[in-house]
């Protein structure tokens, strides 16, 4: 028999005869493509980008410069990745998790669309808009990134990212806090970008799992601690409000009310240990040096506890006396008597400075981007585009902004809510999120959380681990969550020889 023959023979006895043979190289390369598209569409992928290289790039300067642009097409690809992804979670199991954050982002992209006409008739530059915008955009993004991250990851992958994430950003947020406030100065000046936010997200999942882990749920009581304890250490008095994490997920976690109870006094003590450590490092470390808030030299820096960049910031504050303890002790004396209190009157009077511009253009506000201007009591003036109260998101987008808040807010119980109808199995889960969500208020009694960027860091990572918790129990296809074994042994099937 010729080889010609017996390669016929060879080919009849497959399905489709001699043309699956001459198909097989047009398989190898639809295969190889497809292995391609299933990468560039990966959570984990989309997420790290997102991610790694904000914290990379975002931590330089207010200005922006070729490495934040190449930043921001990297991450428009990366959401161009997310929405390809999306089109998994339209099914009918999972269209119900999916549509209010799809509803939400669309929400954001059309204010934030209409936001570069108002901030061209405000005389706006592009730069500044872009800037400021980006923010916001990524904000609008981040459910979007987690949903990606939720389709392909696992649990213990989103867990491990989070914590190494917000374990490098605390460490850089405390260093950067401490040299802002020239109460100790360490070799490193930052690590990454030191945002709050994402420091926020790491704390509300260790409250979490302090709360509801039946295994090393001390350790993680202790981490929520420490966290807390680096947040007091600032000597920011607005880290008081954080307190309120561990006290609302305490009372959401319910039952047994004694290990609760010991969990959260746990974390308490642990902060107060972290900070009285902290604070004998500062004595130690600077004699006394006071301070005259009235002078030139203070310094205008958001004190949110979920604020990152420090944008208006203008010089390094000087330590109010030697030791933090007098700067949150000073929260007595803001209530006694908060006509002394400089913060406060700084706050009030950007809170109008807002107010006014709000009051210019009420329905779409002044756009992002805009610049403030106000007079300090000292005749100092200042020039910022972001500014120390909540109103000054209301400044920059009108009534029309809170539309895409309300479709957020709204998609976000909606998470909440589905995880409660299933906390028997994702009690962690269902308590970080709360947790974030009261991050998030807390913030927004200050100032506009959604400015720093590690904020949505947090909740892209924190909504993909509650998405992943509400479609653990759903049946998914091997194709649909791009496993290549089911495709394998399908194909495998195909070629098997008959009879």
């Amino acid at each position: 028999m010729t080889s010609c023959a017996r390669r016929k023979i060879r080919s009849d006895e497959l399905p489709g005869g001699s043309r699956v043979s001459s198909d097989i190289p047009k398989v190898a390369v639809g295969r190889h493509t497809s292995r391609v598209s299933k990468v560039a569409i990966d959570g984990r992928v989309l997420v790290c980008v997102l991610v790694v290289g904000g914290l990379l790039t975002l931590q330089a300067s207010a200005g922006l410069n070729a490495w934040k642009i190449g930043y921001l097409l990297l991450a428009v690809a990366a959401l161009a990745g997310t929405v390809v992804s999306a089109r998994w979670w339209l099914s009918t199991e999972r269209v119900g998790i999916a549509t209010p954050w799809l509803v939400s982002a669309a929400a954001f992209a059309a204010v934030l669309v209409c936001s570069f006409a108002v901030s061209r008739a405000h005389a706006t530059p592009f730069a500044s808009w872009l800037r400021d915008s980006a923010a916001y955009a990524l904000f609008a993004a981040a459910p979007l990134f987690g949903l990606a991250c939720a389709r392909s990851a696992s649990r213990r992958w989103m867990i491990v990212a989070l914590v190494v994430f917000g374990a490098l950003t605390a460490i850089s947020f405390e260093v950067e806090w401490l040299a802002r406030r020239n109460l100790l100065h360490l070799p490193i000046d930052r690590i990454v970008l030191p945002s709050g936010g994402l420091t926020s997200a790491l704390f509300a999942l260790a409250t979490g799992f302090g709360l509801a882990a039946l295994w090393k749920r001390w350790w993680w009581a202790v981490g929520a601690g420490v966290v807390l304890g680096l947040f007091f250490a600032t000597g920011t008095r607005s880290a008081l409000l954080l307190l309120a994490v561990p006290l609302g997920a305490g009372l959401l976690a319910g039952r047994p009310w004694r290990r609760t109870a010991a969990a959260v006094l746990t974390q308490v003590l642990v902060a107060a240990a972290v900070f009285l450590v902290a604070d004998v490092a500062v004595i130690v470390a600077n004699p006394r040096v006071p301070i005259d808030y009235g002078s030139p030299q203070a310094t205008i820096c958001p004190s949110s506890p979920v604020d990152s960049s420090g944008s208006g910031c203008m010089t390094v504050l000087d330590p109010t006396s030697n030791g933090l303890n007098s700067r949150l002790g000073d929260t007595a004396a803001l209530f006694s008597d908060p006509g002394s209190d400089a913060s406060l009157q700084e706050r009030l009077t950007q809170t109008r400075v807002a107010w006014e511009a709000f009051l210019t253009s009420p329905l779409v506000g002044v756009g992002p981007g805009h610049s403030f201007h106000w007079t300090r009591s000292s005749k100092l003036e200042v020039d910022a585009y972001t500014l120390d109260t909540p109103l000054v998101y209301l400044a920059k987008f009108g009534v029309i902004g809170l539309v895409p808040l309300l479709l957020f807010a709204a998609a976000y119980l909606g998470l909440i809510f589905g995880l409660w109808r299933r906390r028997s199995e994702a009690r962690t889960e269902f308590l970080a999120i709360c947790g974030y969500g009261i991050v998030l208020v807390s913030g927004s009694l200050l100032g506009s959380p959604i400015e720093d960027k590690g904020i949505s860091f947090g909740l892209a990572l924190l909504v993909g681990l509650g998405c992943r918790a509400l479609i653990s129990g759903q049946p998914v296809s091997a194709d649909a969550i791009g496993d290549q074994a089911g495709m394998r042994a399908a194909l495998q099937r195909l070629l098997k020889p008959r009879g």
